[in-house]
């Protein structure tokens, strides 16, 4: 008998070469949770009629769409690179080794979009049915790693939208190994700085909201105010005075950079991420806020 509940679902993804337009799924990955799914407005008359007290079946209609939602994954050494791209924009790869290849994720411009299709089986014979989700672009997304857990990576995607008519993707999953705690490493100026957890944010500034007359569904989310912005916070071990130094250049946490110019807003490596110009809020977690953020991770 065929698995009656969500133990049994499925994830995939596949890159778009038209926004919108659907493709089937190529890469899948095994997920902790995902709250993807589509809200339709409904329009109701504010007109009144003599003699009725409710508002009639044949008063309201339905309007735009609004598609989207959560992804939430493990963090492995590969598969994740597409999701990567895909929030933040740019990727660079280089082979190191013979086996190995480090790509490194830089901001720019965002890809056409992912079509993502959900699995979901019914608790009635586990029949698994295939929500599929076209248009869908990373909005926001976060990267953490923590002492004895798993890392971890959620996107947030704007989709433009939802159908069950496309044909179930058959499932097949990459040979990969998790990245926990133990494999993580924070690095500043090139030197390991003890750290007993870190989470970098994302939020690519889309806006997703853009219906027009003629249809439910909105056009493609384009980047608007405010720009993107990369923040986070380090709960970091403190080992010393010169790791909370309030000179903009050095320490391990620095005040915001200022300056117009990219390179002197530079900072270090931190878990994969180099953010420029962290803001301190407090030694036990300090949040940063950056003007420009680098990923580095496997795929």
């Amino acid at each position: 008998m065929a698995l009656r509940t969500g133990i049994n679902a499925q994830v995939g993804v596949a890159l778009e070469t038209t926004f919108g337009t659907y493709v089937a799924p190529a890469r899948f990955m095994e997920f902790v949770s995902e709250s993807l799914g589509q809200e339709i407005e409904r329009l109701e008359s504010a007109g009144l009629r003599s003699g009725t007290r409710i508002l009639r079946s044949d008063r309201w209609a339905a309007g735009g769409k609004t598609v989207g939602g959560d992804l939430n994954v493990e963090v492995t050494t590969t598969g994740l690179g597409i999701l990567l791209e895909h929030a933040l924009g740019s990727v660079a790869t280089v082979n190191d080794l013979a086996t190995a290849y480090t790509h490194t994720f830089t901001p720019g411009d965002l890809p056409v979009g992912l079509s993502v299709q959900v699995g979901r089986p019914d608790i009635n014979v586990g029949t698994v049915h295939p929500f599929s989700y076209l248009g869908s672009r990373v909005a926001s997304w976060s990267l953490a790693g923590r002492v004895g857990e798993i890392g971890e990576l959620g996107v947030t995607f704007v989709s433009q939208d939802e159908t069950t008519a496309e044909s179930l993707g058959s499932a097949t999953y990459p040979s990969n190994t998790l990245l926990t705690f133990v494999d993580a490493t924070l690095l500043v100026a090139a030197a390991a700085v003890d750290v007993r957890a870190v989470e970098f944010n994302g939020d690519n500034g889309l806006v997703g909201d853009r219906h027009k007359l003629g249809t439910q569904l909105a056009d493609e989310p384009l980047e608007g105010a405010p720009m993107r912005t990369y923040d986070g916070t380090i709960d970091a071990h403190f080992v010393a005075l010169v790791a909370y130094h309030p000179s903009p250049r050095r320490g391990i946490y620095r005040r915001a950079c200022r300056s117009p110019s990219r390179a002197a807003c530079r900072a270090a490596t931190i878990l994969a991420i180099i953010p420029a110009g962290p803001i301190v809020r407090s030694i036990s977690g300090v949040a940063v806020s950056s003007r420009e953020a680098r990923t580095v991770a496997t795929d």
